[in-house]
């Protein structure tokens, strides 16, 4: 991740990282990993959003047959959530 963001970096490529929070049940085995974006993104100056708005992530509804990986209208809330972080960081860059 702080290879791909140094080439963003150097060819000017402006980057929103998408962020990730384990599920509590994670956490725990985590250890480092459960900081690594914000890491990054403060590292390289940034800016971050997260990835699953609240009620997606660990909701069935949300979710494909392996109950896992997040189905249609799960990725349509995720990008309804970071639509105005994108559109604003557009706009900034005007």
């Amino acid at each position: 991740l702080d290879a791909i963001l140094t080439q963003f970096d150097q060819c000017g490529i402006p980057v929103l990282l998408a962020t990730f929070a384990l599920p509590p049940m994670l956490a725990a085995l985590a250890g480092g990993y459960a900081t690594i974006y914000e890491d990054v993104a403060a590292a390289h100056g940034v800016p971050t959003c997260p990835f699953f708005p609240p009620g997606v992530l660990g909701h069935p509804a949300m979710t494909l047959a392996d109950r896992l990986h997040p189905n249609a209208a799960a990725i349509e809330r995720v990008a309804a959530a970071m639509a105005p972080t994108v559109l604003q960081l557009l706009a900034d860059a005007e």
